[in-house]
């Protein structure tokens, strides 16, 4: 708004012509001033009208005019701002794409600040021109960083500032998950379920496997049900899961670290087979060294035994040294049962393996029945002759 141009000069007519009504102000007038006015300029560049004043001063019906003067009036172009893109929506810690700043007057400087500088930290909080570098989320949620842009444009002294215009850029949080704990199973035992949690609510979590073996899948989402383990070998199995969280908002899924963790299935230990004995009353037994084709842990050979009168305790940890058997008895062998249970620890798991059995059979002591002394004559035959004489063995009866 234009408050208006005074003409000094007593007894004076003042008369004005404008170059250019465009500027708002009409093509000519008369007085002592020029009209107060609303400065248009409907282009996009600076545009000019030239007043020319001429005095006209009158006396006793005589005018006389004087010589006429000149002067401007430049309005200045409202400059405007356009952002490309408007919004965006990207990853924390991830470039944006760079804002470009455009409008219709040329030399138009744009001048921007942006919001939740606490949280959201990489941009500066203000600055010059096209908007450009990366943004950091600080939280577990998505914020949008706003931009506002301010078009200015200065032209002979005079700056015009046009229509503050914004720019949004959406940071998604970056998800996470927390760490899952190792475990050891045994072959065909059921695995502890697995739930995956994270910082970031809304997180999907994808899963890969490298030993689909044990008899989990080799990839999935979400949490991991408990399972039946698998392991058909000899020595323990380990497959490593990774996991990698996702988060997806606004159309752009954000990926965060992925971790790892592993499950290790013991395999089911056996007892290499134990040849049975059998020996004489009060002989040495062969001492029993107990192996088995399990490796990569500890195996305890755990035994019971189910006739003590042998000579061997009713049960035992480990190997068995020889010992003297023993048949009291004495009518006839006596097998004992030995029953052998491998237990296999590792990775502070231990399992329960497949019982084998073996017999230690332990012979009774011969003896002969008395038999009464006798006198013949020369000659004559003995009273027993060809008779089978009788044993308490309980075994084949001999002849004599």
């Amino acid at each position: 708004m234009n408050a208006g141009i005074w003409l000094n000069g007593s007894g004076t007519v003042f008369n004005w012509v404008n170059s250019n009504v465009a500027i708002g102000l009409a093509a000519g007038g008369t007085g002592n001033s020029l009209p107060a006015f609303t400065a248009t300029n409907t282009t996009n560049a600076p545009i000019s009208g030239t007043i020319t004043v001429t005095g006209i001063y009158t006396n006793a019906g005589v005018s006389c005019p004087g010589p006429s003067q000149n002067f401007t009036i430049t309005v200045n172009p409202t400059p405007n701002a356009v952002a490309t893109p408007a919004s965006q929506t990207i990853c924390s810690g991830a470039a944006i794409t760079t804002i470009a700043l455009t409008g219709n007057v040329s030399g138009t400087v744009y001048n921007w600040v942006r919001n939740n500088t606490g949280i959201v930290t990489g941009i500066a909080i203000n600055g010059s021109g096209d908007i450009s570098g990366s943004l950091t989320n600080t939280t577990n949620a998505p914020v949008t960083v706003t931009f506002t842009i301010t078009p200015s444009y200065t032209n002979a002294g005079t700056t015009c500032t046009g229509t503050p215009v914004t720019a949004t850029v959406v940071v998604n949080p970056t998800p996470t998950v927390n760490t899952i704990p190792n475990q050891v199973v045994c072959n065909g035992a059921p695995t502890t379920a697995i739930n995956f949690s994270g910082g970031v609510a809304g997180t999907v979590y994808n899963w890969t496997n490298n030993t689909t073996s044990i008899g989990l899948a080799g990839s999935g989402s979400g949490n991991i049900a408990s399972f039946t383990a698998i392991n058909t070998g000899t020595a323990p199995v380990t497959a490593t899961i990774t996991v990698t969280p996702a988060y997806t908002n606004a159309g752009t899924t954000c990926t965060g670290t992925p971790t790892t963790f592993t499950i290790t299935v013991n395999p089911t230990a056996t007892v290499t087979t134990v040849p049975n004995q059998v020996v004489c009353n009060n002989a040495p037994t062969t001492a029993v060294n107990f192996t088995s084709p399990a490796t990569g842990g500890t195996i305890v050979y755990n035994w019971t035994n189910n006739t003590i009168s042998i000579g061997l305790a009713a049960s035992g940890t480990g190997n068995i040294a020889s010992f003297t058997a023993t048949n009291p008895a004495g009518a006839g062998p006596v097998t004992a049962t030995i029953t052998v249970t491998p237990t296999y620890s590792n990775g502070g798991t231990s399992c329960i393996g497949t019982a084998s059995t073996f017999t230690i059979t332990v012979n009774p002591t011969a003896t002969v029945n008395a038999v009464p002394n006798q006198v013949v004559c020369n000659g004559a035959p003995t009273a027993l002759q060809r008779e089978v004489l009788s044993f308490t063995t309980g075994q084949t009866i001999q002849q004599v």
